[in-house]
């Protein structure tokens, strides 16, 4: 079975700090969340460990991990925590 997503998961993370150097001259923000969809939070969890390894001054994220929320539910359980980082953090 070819995996289509996986390949794209590969080249995306392989590009990902290349990318972060090579941002815009602009302030950016990036909020993010992983729930218990293994899936996924294999996924965030690894953004997270590039974006802490490759530091940007054009770049401010925050990461949260909340295994104890599944799919349906995260987005509930942390859109406060998203909007009021996203919109008041300075």
């Amino acid at each position: 079975l070819f995996d289509h997503t996986s390949i794209k998961c590969k080249a995306f993370f392989r590009d990902l700090a290349l990318l972060i150097r090579n941002l815009p001259n602009k302030k950016l923000k990036l909020w993010f969340a992983g729930s218990d969809a293994i899936d996924i939070y294999q996924h965030t969890e690894k953004l997270a460990s590039i974006l802490k390894d490759t530091p940007s001054e054009n770049l401010q994220w925050h990461y949260l991990p909340q295994p104890e929320e599944q799919h349906r539910t995260i987005f509930r359980a942390t859109k406060e925590a998203a909007f009021n980082w996203g919109l008041w953090k300075k």
